[in-house]
């Protein structure tokens, strides 16, 4: 594909720079289906990293979206802590009404997963909730990432210390809603509410299936109770 006309550069970091180019969606629910005949879902994408968010245009009544090279789609965020994690939410706008905008899906990238001066094209499941036992995905979304960073030694020094709280400012309420959901999801699980109560408790009950099968998988090991295949059913779960 080809590569981004306008960069957009932003935060406060110095350690160095990541590179984001939201390139599209597939697949995405139709959130505008009760409304206008033929009207589907107005697309845009929000972006927060460390100190700052950011967003994609809007592209109008489409369910797998593209962000073409001249338009509003490329940003450069400047790192504080090699720890922090990227957010991306995919929303349908309502610019012209007073309800906040749709969230569609989000997800969070873990950065210090990437190698330096590569590039990768990524596709990710969107969900609607940062943290789920049983999680429906709502479409797909596709960037392009690359990482840059000003000095390999003071970056290292950088991971022996704690990661500083960083907030990010905003003067429209709607606007605030969208950063907050592209973080958390609409889903706040730090709230103690039944909803987050049973979805921690599916959590529990998963991770302790696959205690049981491993507890299983070694006594058999040990014990050498002949051969046998283990499928280890693993809990999938994003951190914030």
């Amino acid at each position: 594909m080809r590569p981004s006309y306008n960069w957009t550069d932003i935060g406060s970091g110095n350690l160095g720079k990541v590179f984001v180019e939201v390139l599209g969606c597939d697949n995405l629910p139709n959130l505008d289906a009760a409304g206008t005949l033929g009207d589907k879902t107005d697309a845009f994408v929000s972006l927060v990293y460390e100190d700052c968010s950011a967003r994609t245009d809007i592209i109008a009544d489409c369910l797998s979206p593209r962000w073409l090279p001249w338009m509003r789609r490329a940003f450069i965020f400047n790192m504080m802590h090699t720890s922090s994690q990227l957010f991306l939410a995919v929303f349908d706008s309502d610019e012209n009404s007073i309800c906040s905008h749709a969230l569609v899906g989000r997800v969070s990238i873990d950065i210090s997963n990437f190698q330096t001066n590569s590039v990768y094209e990524l596709h990710y499941k969107l969900y609607r909730t940062a943290q789920c036992a049983r999680k429906k995905n709502f479409g797909t979304i596709k960037i392009r990432l690359r990482l840059e960073l000003e000095d390999e030694r003071t970056l290292l020094l950088s991971n022996f210390k704690w990661p500083q709280s960083v907030y990010v400012n905003t003067d429209r309420q709607k606007d605030y809603e969208v950063i907050k959901k592209t973080v958390e999801g609409n889903f706040d699980m730090r709230r103690y509410n039944p909803i987050s109560i049973y979805t921690f408790i599916d959590e529990l009950l998963e991770n302790l299936t696959l205690y049981y099968y491993l507890e299983d998988a070694f006594a058999s090991l040990i014990f050498w109770r002949g051969k046998s295949i283990v499928s280890l059913p693993v809990p999938s779960y994003s951190t914030r």
